[in-house]
């Protein structure tokens, strides 16, 4: 550590020479100021050469007396400030040295660009046994030929050198080479500790490869969340609690959802929404957020804004408060959606829900709603009439129970078909609840109900149809039977008619019928 030494040895012979120069300039002064004042005393005190004699003796004596004790004190100080000094740069020099050699963070000294001592830490950073292996050698040495960017090592190693020495101190990343031929990214500071004419330098290296993994990490995290943010239909947002409750927002969906910019939003008790949050929603909202904000719950509340147009729109927001430390909530994370068009859709659904109940409830036609599996969903009160049930007696009912146990083992292969081609007509024996069978035209028909797949069934009492149709039947087989009768006594007179045509020709006279 001579350099070091050295060094601090200048430093403090500098600080010295001022005190010694000031000190002997008031010495020079004030031994001016006692040959002039002592001259004129002498002058204006003695008579005679003689005495003028004697008191120039005694001035000169007097001069020489305080001069030896000035000097002797300027002399005893100067060595106790070496003294001094000494210590002070041997204790500095132990101190510096005792921190380099112990210290856990991997350090060197360069000397004129040349390694000139290394700790252990560094020399295990690099798996190398001892020091000789990096005596003499540069920084270049330790790194592999080129750095990122393309530029030498040798190079880059000069140029940061020397920026360095001309800054007093520099940090940069550093590609290094291991002795097993390992490569890692180091951050690194060097230190300018000598005088310009040793050209000293400290080095310290950590190795951050981890460390630049998981900001490579961190960064690629970051990238997805904000490719996420940005792709996602809803405005995500921060509420800082403690600024103010001024809301970040991380996509651009706030002016779709509001119709206004961050900077027109201005800070509220709550968040920068509070402007624009309906009034009659307003303490609703308030209320949530300080509920869940106490009990670090995450919410989902439903509310309206006015947007900047005066129209209102329907959100949802959903988030959770974030603590720090030491359990105060910083800020709130969460997410804004649009619901605007779906309430929109749900509204109409629910009219059109509202309509089709009151045409299935008032219609004249027996309807009822099934599962797939034959379950009774749902049934108008002629569809109960006509089975001799009450409404809640007909909803605990299975289709099954409603025909002939032939026509229920077929059920699998009907609503597969009516599934396939969406509807289907068939004739069929209904079962009511007094046991008795009456034939009906049954339609099926496939829909779908709050996304669950099941069949709409219309059933129409056919017996009158049916009776009517035996009896017409009958008709016709009893008018068939005597148009039958008619015929054939037609048939007989023709025939007869023949015989007496030909009889009368035999007999040689002319045929009796024409």
């Amino acid at each position: 550590m001579v350099f070091y030494s050295r060094s601090l040895g200048c430093a403090i012979n500098n600080k010295l020479i001022a005190p010694a120069f000031r000190v002997t300039l008031i010495y020079a002064i004030l031994g001016v100021i006692w040959i002039i004042s002592t001259d004129l005393i002498i002058e204006a005190l003695v008579t005679s050469p003689k005495q003028m004699t004697i008191m120039q003796t005694y001035k000169g004596i007097a001069f020489v007396l305080i001069s030896t004790l000035t000097v002797f004190l300027v002399a005893y100080r100067e060595m106790v400030l070496k003294l001094k000094a000494e210590g002070l740069q041997l204790h500095a020099e132990k101190y510096f040295d005792n921190l380099f050699s112990h210290s856990a963070t991997p350090s060197l000294l360069l000397k004129q660009g040349k390694i000139a001592s290394a700790n252990q830490a560094f020399l295990v950073m690099f798996g190398l046994p001892s020091f000789s292996e990096l005596a003499g050698k540069d920084l270049a040495s330790l790194s592999p030929e080129k750095q990122p960017g393309g530029l030498m090592s040798k190079e880059k190693a000069k140029s940061e050198i020397e920026t360095a020495l001309a800054k007093g101190a520099n940090r940069l990343e550093w590609l290094f080479a291991r002795k097993d031929g390992s490569i890692f990214l180091g951050d690194i500071a060097i230190t300018s500790i000598g005088s310009p004419e040793e050209n000293a330098l400290y080095v310290t290296a950590n190795d951050i490869t981890e460390r630049k993994k998981r900001e490579d990490h961190l960064k690629k995290s970051e990238e997805a969340y904000r490719t996420l943010a940005e792709n996602l239909p809803g405005l995500v947002f921060r509420c800082h609690l403690a600024n103010g409750h001024q809301m970040e927002f991380f996509n651009n969906m706030l002016g779709p959802l509001t119709g206004f910019t961050p900077d027109e939003l201005k800070k509220g008790e709550f968040c920068s929404f509070d402007p624009i949050i309906h009034p009659d929603d307003k303490q609703f909202v308030f209320d949530t957020i300080k509920e869940v904000t106490l009990n670090n719950k995450p919410f989902r509340i439903e509310f309206r804004l006015l947007h900047k147009t005066g129209d209102v729109k329907y959100v949802i927001q959903r988030g959770r408060p974030v603590y720090d430390e030491s359990g105060k909530a910083i800020y709130i994370d969460g997410v804004f959606f649009d619901l605007t068009e779906s309430k929109r859709t749900e509204k109409s659904l629910a009219e059109s829900e509202k309509k089709f109940q009151t045409l299935f409830e008032v219609s004249p036609n027996p309807l009822f709603v099934e599962a797939l599996d034959g379950k009774v969903l749902d049934c108008n009160s002629a569809a109960a009439a006509i089975f001799g049930y009450g409404k809640e007696e007909f909803l605990k009912l299975n289709t099954k129970d409603l025909v002939p146990p032939d026509v229920a083992s077929s059920f699998p292969e009907l609503v597969k078909a009516v599934l396939e081609k969406g509807e289907f007509q068939v004739e069929a024996l209904n079962k009511k609840k007094n046991g008795t069978f009456f034939p009906a035209a049954v339609r099926i028909k496939a829909i779908e109900i709050n996304g669950q797949k099941c069949v709409l069934t219309s059933v129409q009492d056919i017996t009158e149809q049916k009776a009517a149709e035996i009896k017409t039947k009958d008709k016709i087989q009893t008018l068939a039977q005597i148009s039958d009768a008619a015929t054939g006594r037609e048939l007989r007179l023709i025939e007869m008619e023949k015989e007496v045509n030909l009889l009368q020709k035999e007999l040689g006279r002319e045929p009796k019928y024409k």
